[in-house]
């Protein structure tokens, strides 16, 4: 519909305040390196959804840092720079101090574009200098992946086999997430291993 894909954009951006009003932001553990938090490690679903629908890059480039003023001691704002084969650039931005929320993915190919967002939940697609026309509209519930989740695990707990994420995705993220950390430390871009 679009032709050959040159770039994907995911985009992230949700003010870390705003995600559990009932507590203070400094004491989730999105706020503290120790307990696992920050954009790159807690928002790495996008790193993953873009290795399940394009595979491992070939090389990676990363800025992963603290840009806000938010009282945590973790990254808030990650760019990465994915470089595939076939001419196929993706890149993903993640932070946690923007307002208002934006989620969405961008595919960006030889004959048009593709916009899924969050909210609204939709598809557009568009081939043209302006706007987008919608495609499909989602009535699906954002706590609906919650719960499946949830189902898949009980059900792997009663001996049923994995059927989305196995154990192989995870470290495939877990591998790209060191190397965009280790390229935003030396400022250059990373091979990945093969």
């Amino acid at each position: 519909m679009i032709g050959p894909l040159r770039h994907v954009q995911f985009h992230m951006s949700a003010h870390l305040a705003d995600w559990h009003p009932w507590e203070p932001y400094q004491d989730f553990f999105m706020a503290s390196q120790t307990l696992g938090g920050g954009a790159l490690l807690d928002e790495s679903h996008w790193i993953d959804l873009a290795l399940w629908l394009f595979g491992r890059p070939r090389s990676i480039s990363a800025h992963v840092e603290k840009l806000s003023d938010l009282e945590i001691n973790t990254d808030d704002n990650v760019d990465l720079w994915l470089e595939y084969p076939e001419r196929l650039r993706v890149t993903i931005h993640l932070d946690v101090f923007g307002r208002p929320h934006e989620k969405f993915i961008r595919f960006v190919g030889e004959k048009g574009s593709i916009l899924w967002t969050a909210s609204p939940n939709r598809i557009a697609v568009s081939d043209g200098m302006e706007g987008w026309p919608v495609i499909e509209e989602f009535t699906c519930e954002r706590n609906d992946m919650f719960v499946a989740v949830a189902e898949e695990f009980l059900a792997v707990l009663d001996g049923q086999g994995v059927q989305t994420c196995a154990l192989a995705d995870g470290l495939a993220v877990l591998a790209v997430v060191e190397q965009a950390r280790r390229s935003s430390v030396e400022g250059r871009t990373l091979q990945m291993d093969a």
